[in-house]
């Protein structure tokens, strides 16, 4: 096979490719600057559910996610159901417990 046929990849072409990535990784890196929010932490989050008298539960999308339950009797069938939901107890930065009561 003659030479002109193969694929020549040239010096300009992978430089070309190199900047691509570098322009892609670039932006990548500063959308995550620009959008950085501050994380909701998990000790902050359970310490407020159990201030709320609730259960943790998870925290999803920088949101505190608590578990509250609820009791139901039906007296026809004689039967009692507790039945628990997450509650979305919001972004959680920082909390501030003091003792007793507060003017």
């Amino acid at each position: 096979m003659p030479e002109d046929e193969f694929i020549k990849i040239r010096k300009k072409d992978v430089a070309r490719f190199l900047l691509l990535i570098v322009f892609f990784a670039a932006g990548y890196f500063v959308h995550g600057l620009l959008t950085n929010q501050p994380k909701t932490q998990v000790s902050l989050c359970s310490q407020f559910c159990e201030y709320a008298n609730l259960e943790y539960a998870f925290v999803k999308d920088n949101m505190c996610y608590c578990y509250q339950g609820q009791l139901f009797y039906n007296q026809a069938k004689n039967k009692t159901i507790i039945v628990f939901q997450a509650v979305n107890a919001g972004m959680i930065k920082n909390i501030t417990a003091e003792n007793g009561l507060t003017s």
